[in-house]
């Protein structure tokens, strides 16, 4: 009887540690002395990373590199990952894309797609609008993107009030698991044409419905 409730509980405790093990994702692990952050991925002209650029406008040559991140030769790609300072560059340990495509106006407003999320954090950066998403899905992919639904302007030299909106086709996935996605607004070109404005960001929310961000910017 002594034995069998050992065994027992061996195996109650290497199930909990397996449960612990897999729960483990990228996310959750922490490299020493480094930090996890969006940047600006510059490739070189082998495809992989030579420089980043932080959202401060700093920019660091890659001197170590243990990412596995490639793309186009000679290229920007706006990334999140961790990395640590050294000196005047940084050790790369990971970098992988986010959502940062320029928004865009539909050519008719019921194509616009706002399957729900959950908003877990969201801020702003002096050119970035930055945010980590929560996700339920099953196994077929999800399309996310931002939409430009307007622009209104007072007076010609006066702020801005610019509405976007977060894209999310869903592919009528069914709700079955949690995942995260990142995603970063990119607002340079806002930024040039209007030095003061107002973004006003639309996330539909599976609890809360569409929720309204606004975010002030005075470049």
């Amino acid at each position: 009887m002594i034995i069998m409730r050992t065994l027992l509980n061996l195996g109650v405790i290497l199930f909990c540690f397996m449960a612990l093990l897999g729960a483990c994702t990228e996310d959750d692990y922490h490299f020493p002395s480094a930090v996890q952050d969006f940047f600006v991925a510059y490739t070189a002209s082998d495809s992989t990373i030579s420089t980043i650029e932080t959202d401060d406008g700093k920019r660091f040559a890659v001197l170590e590199n243990e990412s596995d991140y490639t793309g186009t030769p000679d290229s920007a790609y706006r990334c999140l990952g961790y990395f640590e300072l050294k000196g005047s560059g940084v050790h790369l340990y990971t970098a992988k894309d986010v959502v940062s495509s320029k928004p865009r106006v539909l050519p008719h407003p019921d194509s616009l797609r706002t399957d729900p999320v959950q908003v877990v954090s969201i801020w702003k950066t002096p050119h970035y609008l930055n945010m980590r998403l929560a996700l339920l899905h099953g196994d077929k992919k999800h399309h996310f993107g931002f939409v430009q639904d307007s622009i209104s302007q007072s007076t010609p030299d006066g702020p801005a009030d610019i509405w976007i909106s977060l894209y999310h086709d869903a592919s009528a996935d069914m709700q079955a698991f949690t995942d995260y996605v990142y995603a970063s607004l990119p607002l340079a070109s806002y930024q040039e044409a209007y030095p003061q404005h107002t973004v006003h960001f639309c996330v539909n929310t599976y609890e809360e419905g569409p929720v309204l961000y606004e975010f002030y910017y005075n470049q």
